[in-house]
C-alpha cells in the first residue's frame, strides 16, 4: 500500500458516488464518463479511485476517448455497469444537471493496478495525517498565510464539516477536486511549519 500511497507519480484521483463502490470493487464498472475540459488523466496515468470517501486503490488509465454525449451506446452501458442506455443517461444528467446532448464528454477506461484491502479512509488520503479535513481546514485558517480563494474554501470546509458539503456550498459537487487540492496544499504547509 505504501508504495502507491506515497508515490508522487499518482497525481490525479477519480471520485465516485458511494453507490458505485461495489461495481468498482467487483470490476463491473470499467469506465467513467466525465465532462471534457476538466482536469482529466491521460492514457498511462496512475490514478487513485476514491469512492464514498474511501480510496479503493490505484488504477491505470488505458484510454481516454472524447465524443458527444448523444453518441454514447451499448459499449458504454456495459462498461459502466448499467442495464440500459436510458439508465446511464439519467445517471449522467443527475451528476451534471443541464448537460446538453451535444456536450463533449470523455470516456475514461481504467484497469486496476492495486486494490487496497481495507480501503484507505479519507483523512489518510491527506498524506497520512491523523486529522479530518475539517480539522486541517481550521488549523490552516489559524496558522497559515492564505490566498482569498484558499480562505474561502477552507472556511467552507471548517463550517460545513466535510468536503462534499463544502463543495455543494461553493457551487456543486464538481468543486470537490478543487477543495481537495487546497486541503493537500494546506497539509504540506502545516507540515513544513511542523504544526502537524
Amino acid at each position: 500500500m505504501k508504495k502507491y500511497f506515497n508515490n508522487h507519480s499518482v497525481p490525479i484521483s477519480l471520485y465516485f458516488n458511494k453507490k458505485y463502490c461495489e461495481k468498482l470493487r467487483s470490476g463491473a464498472k470499467k469506465i467513467t464518463i466525465r465532462i471534457a475540459g476538466k482536469r482529466l488523466p491521460k492514457p498511462g496515468d496512475l490514478i487513485y479511485i476514491v469512492c464514498g470517501g474511501l480510496i479503493l486503490g490505484v488504477a491505470r488509465v488505458t484510454s481516454v476517448v472524447f465524443k458527444p454525449l448523444r453518441s454514447l451506446g451499448e459499449y458504454e452501458v456495459k462498461e459502466e455497469g448499467f442495464n440500459s442506455l436510458e439508465e446511464l443517461l439519467e445517471a449522467i444528467k443527475r451528476h451534471y444537471p443541464g448537460i446538453k446532448e451535444d456536450a463533449l464528454i470523455a470516456v475514461i477506461r481504467f484497469e486496476w493496478e492495486k486494490k487496497f484491502n481495507p480501503p484507505i479512509s479519507e483523512p489518510e488520503y491527506f498524506r497520512g495525517t491523523q486529522y479530518t479535513p475539517e480539522q486541517i481546514a481550521k488549523m490552516a485558517l489559524e496558522n497559515l498565510n492564505l490566498t482569498e480563494k484558499e480562505r474561502e474554501v477552507l472556511i467552507a470546509v471548517s463550517e460545513e464539516g466535510s468536503i462534499r458539503a463544502a463543495a455543494r456550498r461553493l457551487g456543486g459537487l464538481e468543486k470537490r477536486g478543487s477543495v481537495r487540492r487546497i486541503l493537500k496544499r494546506a497539509v504540506k504547509k502545516l507540515k513544513e511549519k511542523e504544526i502537524i
